[in-house]
Order: structure tokens, then C-alpha cells, then sequence
């Protein structure tokens, strides 16, 4: 009984141990499988480099080598090209500057020569020789637009306007304004002493 179940033991083992081999070839068979389905190395590359070891690096991922040189050449064709919008934005920001500066400068110029034109609220000097058409088409205009127009404009040119306007026009066009409309007219053409 004892050699029986020495035997039986010993048998017993060498079952397990081809058993538990089998199953680690089979799951690292799977293993391989699952890898190259999804793309996590390429077969062919593996297999030529196991059958051909003599091949070098470059040798095996050549088309991938050349598809990253022909990258890398468009990449600084890029750059190029970037850095050539660059200069010319540089040269068109150089350009502008110096025209704002010209601008500058004229603004500066024409303020010196003529003061009254950058004032707040200035009017500009006309005399009534001027103004003599705009006179004539103010008192063509109805009276109530008339006095609308001359109150929005306001100032010396409106003044000088109904100064130049004959005396019914006038009368026509004050009688549609407000006394508060009227009153800096009226202070405006009164006769000073």
C-alpha cells in the first residue's frame, strides 16, 4: 500500500506541473494575441526582428522613419513661413507707428497754427457774407423747424444766422421758441451801450 500511493504521489505531481505549464503557454498565447489585435505592437515588425536580427532599427520602421522626416520637413516649412508673417507684421507695426507719429506731428503743427479750431465747443467764424445762402435757406424753412434747427445748433453761428435774417423771419422764428430758448438770442442781438 505504501509503494502504491508513492506512486500515485509522484504521478500526481507531473500531471499538475504539465497542466499548470500548458495553461501559462495558453494565457501568454492569449496574452500575445490580444496585444496584436489591439494594435499594441505589430507582429510582422516582432517576427522580422526574431528572424532577421542582423536588420537594424532603422531598418525595420524605415516607412516610419520617412513619414516623420517628411513631418518634420513640413513642420519647419511651417516655421519658415511663420516666421517670414512675423517680419512682415513687424515691418507693417514699424510702418503704422511712424504714420501716427507723422499725424501727430501735423496735429501738433495745426493746433500751433490755428488754436481756436481745438477749443471745446468752438464755433467757427464766419462772417455774414457767408452765411448769406444758409440765411436764405433758414428762412425758407418752416419757423417752427427753423427755430428747432437754431436752438440744437445753438452758439455765435446761430446767433449771427437769425442776426442776418430779415426781421419778420425772425420774429417768425422766435415765436416758436421758448422763452428759455430765446432769451440767449435775445441777449446775444441786443444793441449793447
Amino acid at each position: 500500500k505504501s509503494k502504491k500511493e508513492k506512486k500515485e504521489k509522484k504521478k500526481h505531481p507531473v500531471i499538475r506541473t504539465f497542466f499548470v505549464t500548458s495553461l501559462l503557454w495558453l494565457l501568454l498565447i492569449i496574452t500575445f494575441a490580444a496585444f496584436a489585435y489591439l494594435n499594441f505592437f505589430t507582429i510582422k515588425e516582432v517576427v522580422l526582428q526574431l528572424l532577421n536580427p542582423e536588420d537594424t532599427f532603422e531598418t525595420t520602421f524605415s516607412s516610419d522613419i520617412e513619414s516623420l522626416d517628411v513631418w518634420e520637413t513640413d513642420l519647419e516649412l511651417r516655421a519658415t513661413e511663420l516666421d517670414d508673417r512675423e517680419l512682415k507684421l513687424d515691418d507693417r507695426e514699424s510702418a503704422l507707428d511712424a504714420r501716427e507719429s507723422e499725424l501727430d506731428t501735423r496735429e501738433m503743427d495745426l493746433e500751433t497754427k490755428y488754436p481756436q479750431a481745438f477749443e471745446e465747443n468752438a464755433q467757427p467764424d464766419v462772417n455774414l457774407a457767408d452765411i448769406s445762402s444758409v440765411v436764405k435757406t433758414i428762412e425758407a424753412m418752416e419757423p417752427a423747424n427753423a427755430a428747432e434747427l437754431l436752438v440744437a445748433s445753438g452758439g455765435d453761428w446761430a446767433t449771427q444766422v437769425l442776426a442776418a435774417m430779415k426781421p419778420a423771419a425772425r420774429a417768425a422764428v422766435f415765436d416758436e421758441m421758448t422763452p428759455e430758448e430765446s432769451q440767449p438770442f435775445f441777449e446775444a442781438l441786443a444793441p449793447t451801450e
